[in-house]
């Protein structure tokens, strides 16, 4: 009787082992389960968030691509203004200062003030600036309209001028060869008459140009005086410039001349 009552004990035993250890089992295969549900959902998560962020960093690309799109022009003339080189092909070291200057005024003042976002990287947005410019002048293909017209003289550059100025409808006389003194075109049109000062340099314009401009506007009784140049203005021309009211011009404003001077006669 005693050896039948501890068999049975040990089979009971036996059994309540074995139903333990499958139930533990089970647990576990549900705490596996679990974990890597819980994993892949995570991933899930994070993969969500990345499309998110990448998708919100294209929408913004776009968004600055296309600020800098709409100034694109203007852009591309300070550009090219401003990253002169000398004689033998060199890139001058103070117009690379100039333009990341231009760059950083133009990220400042005109991208953050059209996009007010606080994720705009500045590294990014004053390298695309560049991108977005040196593209434009490539598609362009206008080495005159950008750029001193690559192999001209002086007295070159003055008649290159006064074509583009005829094509806009003005009636043109260049006076005499290229010279540091004097008016170098005078330009007619509705009986207004402009004196033109042309420089073709590769370093910016001085206040001397204006100086004769402004002496040459007296001397031909003319209605307005303007300087004409490939390069940039020094900030000594532009303050006389606005003193004198004399317009200082790149060549490839030349064709928004008649335009600047109407504006000028509504104000006035």
């Amino acid at each position: 009787m005693d050896v039948v009552l501890v068999a049975g004990g040990v089979l009971i035993a036996c059994m309540l082992a074995y139903y333990l250890h499958r139930a533990s089992l089970r647990e576990g295969a549900k705490m596996r389960e679990t974990h890597a549900t819980v994993v892949e959902r995570r991933a899930e998560e994070d993969r969500a968030r990345e499309m998110e962020h990448a998708a919100r960093k294209g929408e913004l690309a776009q968004r600055i691509d296309a600020v800098i799109d709409g100034h694109v022009r203007t852009l591309a003339r300070k550009r090219t203004q401003m990253l002169r080189t000398d004689d033998y092909g060199n890139r001058l070291a103070d117009g690379v200062e100039e333009w990341r200057e231009a760059r950083e005024y133009f990220f400042e003042h005109v991208v953050q003030r059209d996009i007010d976002d606080a994720a705009i990287q500045p590294g990014y947005a004053l390298r695309r600036i560049d991108e977005r410019v040196v593209q434009h002048i490539e598609a362009e293909g206008d080495p005159g309209l950008y750029g001193s017209p690559s192999g001209m003289s002086g007295v070159e550059y003055e008649q290159y001028c006064a074509l583009l100025l005829e094509r806009c409808g003005w009636s043109v006389r260049l006076t005499r060869g290229s010279g540091d003194q004097g008016v170098d075109i005078l330009a007619e049109r509705e009986s207004r008459r402009v004196v033109i000062q042309c420089k073709n340099y590769s370093s910016p314009v001085g206040n001397k140009a204006v100086q004769e401009v402004v002496a040459a506007k007296g001397f031909e009784k003319a209605d307005y005086s303007a300087v004409v140049s490939n390069a940039s203005y020094t900030p000594a021309a532009k303050e006389l410039a606005t003193a004198n009211n004399v317009l200082l011009l790149h060549h490839s404003e030349l064709s928004e001349l008649w335009g600047s001077i109407a504006a000028s006669r509504t104000e006035s």
